[in-house]
């Protein structure tokens, strides 16, 4: 009898599932796009409502993959009851620092337990609306999109901050001010940036870029904290083919959350101190996680309850979608002429493509060079 791990690990059902996510993706798009009507009548609020509920049924696919399919393990340190009271209840800015492709999805994964999967944002590079399906979803919910030229992005960060001042469900804006993850390559790189310009370098960071985040807390008046997030891996390496071949990960976080009132706002020389000053504490973290294999005592690990949503709608979606899809191509397999043969290949062709496109994009942008994100800090 075949074992559920080699079940897992076998192309029989990765496939299957692959085409699964697009086709999810895809019927997500469609609805969102078909929502579109009310945000030009002036119905911009109905349009917002209604969108985070139709990608939660998308979005929530990804944490679910990471801990249902993957197994991965992610570990939560912090303040107790500070996550309790604050909990899904503030509009808040979120800096993350990037150690692998994959930081946004592990993200994702406490956003999800927090409530917030459909206020989750971020800003991206402006070629991510192009990606399909994920990069559709991200475009019609509203994510800035930069292309890291400050006379460009300035005004989008503007108009941005603007419109997003009335979202109708708690918002979390994510930013990785390091700008690309973090590899000894790009460490070097980083380290020769601080030398030419006589700052001190860090130790387990690229130097941010302050310039985006400065904007933000200064002109997104209405954000109540900016949450501080530093990754730890215990075991494994995070990567979207280590996710489709189910290879565990452990992955511990630590979440300080500093009231909005701590922050410097109003000086652009003072909140990109602030912000460096930041990631050399991140620095010490990392440091003494990596010497103790956990954070520092005056962080607890505490527990974000899962909710069911997630594996619940993942079950309807394998009911709806997988099996009968499982048992149309063996049907088609076994008994359909040569030109539906065709067609149903070229259908499976043409998403397969999307779908490695969509993870070779992912990894090039996490690869993406240091001098280009360096443009105007």
């Amino acid at each position: 009898m075949m074992s559920l791990a080699w079940i897992i690990k076998s192309r029989v059902i990765v496939i299957p599932l692959m085409f699964t996510f697009m086709l999810i993706g895809l019927i997500t798009n469609l609805f969102q796009a078909l929502c579109l009507p009310l945000w030009w009548i002036g119905q911009r609020q109905l349009y917002r409502r209604i969108n985070t509920w139709i990608v939660y049924w998308f979005w929530c696919v990804l944490p679910w993959a990471l801990e249902s399919w993957a197994g991965y393990t992610v570990n939560v340190y912090g303040d107790v009851e500070v996550i309790k009271k604050y909990q899904n209840s503030e509009h808040a800015i979120c800096v993350l620092n990037h150690r692998g492709d994959l930081d946004w999805m592990i993200g994702w994964v406490m956003i999800e337990r927090a409530g917030m999967l459909g206020g989750a944002k971020a800003f991206l590079k402006d070629s991510t609306k192009y990606l399909p399906v994920v990069g559709w979803s991200f475009w019609l919910m509203e994510f800035p999109m930069l292309k890291r030229n400050w006379e460009h992005d300035e005004q989008c960060l503007s108009t941005a901050s603007a419109r997003l001042a009335d979202y109708p469900i708690k918002m979390l804006m994510c930013i990785f001010p390091e700008g690309s993850r973090f590899t000894v390559e790009k460490h070097e790189a980083s380290k020769q940036f601080c030398k030419e310009r006589g700052l001190q370098p860090l130790k387990h960071h690229l130097y941010p870029r302050t310039k985006g985040f400065s904007y933000a807390v200064k002109n997104m008046d209405y954000v109540g904290a900016v949450y501080d997030v530093t990754f730890g891996f215990k075991e494994g390496e995070p990567s979207i083919l280590g996710v489709m071949n189910a290879e565990p990960c452990q992955v511990d976080m630590l979440i300080r959350r500093i009231d909005i009132k701590d922050v410097p706002t109003s000086n652009e020389k003072e909140s990109s101190k602030w912000l460096v000053d930041i990631f050399r504490e991140k620095d010490d973290l990392v440091d003494y996680y990596n010497e103790h294999q956990r954070f520092p005592p005056e962080y607890e690990l505490t527990t974000i309850t899962k909710r069911p949503w997630a594996r619940l709608v993942v079950s309807i979606w394998l009911t709806l979608l997988t099996l009968p899809m499982m048992a149309g191509l063996v049907y088609t397999l076994i008994f359909g002429s040569w030109t539906v043969l065709i067609i149903v290949g070229a259908i499976l062709f043409i998403v397969n493509y999307m779908f490695r496109r969509l993870c070779k994009a992912t990894a090039e942008r996490s690869q993406h060079g240091l001098t280009t994100n360096r443009r105007y800090q």
